[in-house]
């Protein structure tokens, strides 16, 4: 058995995906203990082709990035003598026992600090570090769904945080193609879809778990008062159901249209202008953001914090395959004056909503 790193990242992901894919897709048709098999399988080897194809990323930039003080180790500095365009140094060293590399930690603070810089994917790397150490070294005990949750937001991350510098390293990055009727994958060229038709690619699978994914999480955590969503859904039925909230609509001419299992709303006025809004969640903040038809942010429900984000000015929100705002460019949003928060409560909820009627006319 030969498995080079880049060859062992892509087989780890290929088996968490495809264990994945049971336990998301196929949860209702499964016994629960082969149920558990697969979420333990799924998040040992999704842990462990991050650690890989992260440190594939380090390596592509940095040879000996990936190893613990290389500048010490006899091989590591014989086997520098030996690269040449046919043969990295990672290949070289893969002949050699006991070359000891930077931990799964180290590896992650390294990409997410100086090359994806972003505290949110590296959250939810490290989160996905104790929860394999967790399985590994001893036992864990906690939801199914909060995990499938973790799972989808360290899929995000391979997507929108690591995949630009993926495709910069060509060993993999015919793995990562979209679009074409057979796929490569580390078991062979496949058709693009699987007996299940769900996408045998890579890019293809993330992008379709992505773009409902989110909605997923939501009716998950919906159901948890531990995540405080019922508590704006309670007051947003209280507020749209009240004589002052339909006063207003009537002094602003708009009409209120929305269903009361949807968030999703349409608003149009007697001027003819109209807008679309979409309720987008964000499990990883626990947000949920109120934009435009065409992406423009009108509110923002911040559930932990009881807090409500009214927008001042015109600030688009990231779609699914964009990385989503760091904390401290929501914090910015603040300080420079783009929004204004405030307590979440119906009264503010009502001026969330008249500032987009204002803006409407």
């Amino acid at each position: 058995m030969k498995y080079t790193l880049t060859q062992n990242a892509l087989s780890s992901l290929s088996i968490a995906i495809e264990k994945f894919k049971s336990i998301y897709y196929e949860s209702n048709e499964i016994e629960e203990s082969k149920f558990d098999e697969n979420l333990k399988i799924c998040a040992i080897f999704l842990e462990n082709s991050i650690e890989l194809l992260v440190k594939a990323i380090l390596a592509h930039n940095d040879p000996e990035s990936i190893y613990d003080k290389p500048q010490n180790s006899p091989n590591i500095q014989e086997a520098k003598r030996e690269v040449d365009k046919d043969n990295k140094l990672e290949d070289i060293l893969i002949y050699i026992d006991n070359i000891k590399t930077i931990t799964y930690k180290c590896a992650i603070t390294k990409v997410c600090d100086n090359i994806c810089k972003s505290e949110k994917a590296k959250k939810i790397l490290l989160n996905l570090g104790y929860i394999r150490n967790a399985i590994t070294h001893f036992g864990i005990v906690g939801k199914d769904e909060e995990y499938i949750i973790t799972f989808i937001e360290v899929f995000d991350v391979i997507y929108n945080y690591l995949f630009s510098k993926i495709k910069e390293i060509d060993e993999i990055s015919d793995y990562f193609t979209d679009d074409d009727f057979l796929v490569k994958t580390v078991h062979g060229v496949k058709p693009l879809f699987d007996k299940n038709y769900i996408y045998d690619n890579i890019i293809d699978f993330l992008d379709e778990l992505l773009q409902e994914g989110r909605g997923w999480c939501y009716e998950v955590r919906v159901k948890n008062p531990d995540y405080k969503i019922n508590k704006f859904l309670s007051i947003y039925s209280d507020l749209v159901n009240s004589e002052k909230f339909k006063e207003m609509l009537k002094n602003y001419g708009a009409n209120f249209q929305y269903e009361s299992d949807n968030i999703d709303i349409e608003i149009k006025n007697d001027n003819g202008f109209f807008d679309y809004l979409l309720a987008t969640y964000s499990p990883f903040y626990n947000y949920t953001c109120f934009k435009g038809e065409y992406g423009n942010i009108y509110f923002v429900v911040e559930h932990s914090q009881d807090k409500i984000l009214v927008y001042n000015d015109y600030m688009e929100m990231p779609e699914y395959n964009k990385p989503e705002f760091e904390e401290w460019q929501w914090k910015a949003h603040i300080d420079d004056g783009i929004c204004t928060e405030y307590e979440l409560n119906e009264e503010n909820l009502k001026l969330a909503f008249e500032n987009i009627l204002k803006n409407m006319n």
